[in-house]
């Protein structure tokens, strides 16, 4: 059993030892939202997204996310690239990914274990909550011998995995795909959301990653709310023409 760092609960309540997680206790409920491969960006609902720099505009990963590099990485570390067209590593000009920003994680490291990870404090009582993101397989990259691997993962539990091994899912190349998954916690507390890379052979294939969100999903009495609001709004915009 792992004991997470957790924050007081709505109580009060700071007796750690009665709220112990196991990880296992992670409901990922895969069977509701799975991976989307190919969606137009997140959902309108994920308007509050709890991770900082997940579309990398900083132009840096640090000091929102914490990169582990293993030695034996070549290059050493996680890279950031621009991706509006303009010419990358090995020649290769990247596109601008659905979220339309500048910027990039690119893990291109051979022989790489190679992360990045930050804190979220997450709430029992606001989940599910959807953890969505964009990747892209480079298209010279897909032409090296060498294997790679990316997971995502929450409080140390594998949310997916993409890469080029068996089981692993494939990641069209070439162009940007979009990926969600909706993911439920037992107790609220502290998680680490962490993007995890291994390569083998040199040279490896690589990936580029973007758009990291993770947003609670609205209850459907929020969404009932909320199309009640727009009717409300909508009668009033009919009411305002009439009397014109």
């Amino acid at each position: 059993m792992l004991a997470l760092p957790f924050r007081p609960d709505k109580r009060g309540n700071t007796n750690t030892n009665d709220r112990k997680v196991n990880p296992m206790k992670l409901k990922f409920v895969a069977a509701t939202l799975g991976f989307a491969a190919g969606l137009a960006a997140a959902p309108a609902f994920a308007a509050i997204n709890l991770v900082n720099n997940g579309d990398f505009e900083t132009g840096s990963l640090t000091p929102a996310w914490t990169v582990v590099n293993a030695p034996g990485s070549t290059p050493a570390n996680v890279q950031i690239v621009e991706t509006n067209g303009t010419t990358q590593y090995f020649g290769e000009t990247f596109p601008t990914s659905p979220s339309g920003g500048r910027y990039a994680a690119y893990f291109v490291s051979d022989l790489a274990n190679q992360s990045i990870s930050q804190t979220l404090t997450l709430d029992a009582d606001a989940d599910p909550y959807i953890l969505s993101f964009d990747l892209y397989a480079t298209r010279i990259g897909n032409n090296n011998p060498g294997f790679f691997t990316l997971t995502s993962a929450v409080g140390g539990n594998e949310v997916a995995r993409f890469g080029t091994l068996p089981g692993d899912t494939a990641v069209p190349v070439g162009g940007w795909s979009s990926y969600s998954q909706a993911f439920s916690v037992a107790a609220d507390g502290d998680y680490v959301l962490s993007f995890n890379f291994t390569s083998g052979g040199q040279p490896a294939k690589d990936i580029l990653l973007d758009n990291v969100m993770v947003s609670p999903i609205p209850e459907p009495s929020e969404y009932a709310m909320m199309l009640a609001g727009l009717a409300a709004v909508g009668f009033i915009a009919r009411r305002r023409r009439r009397a014109d």
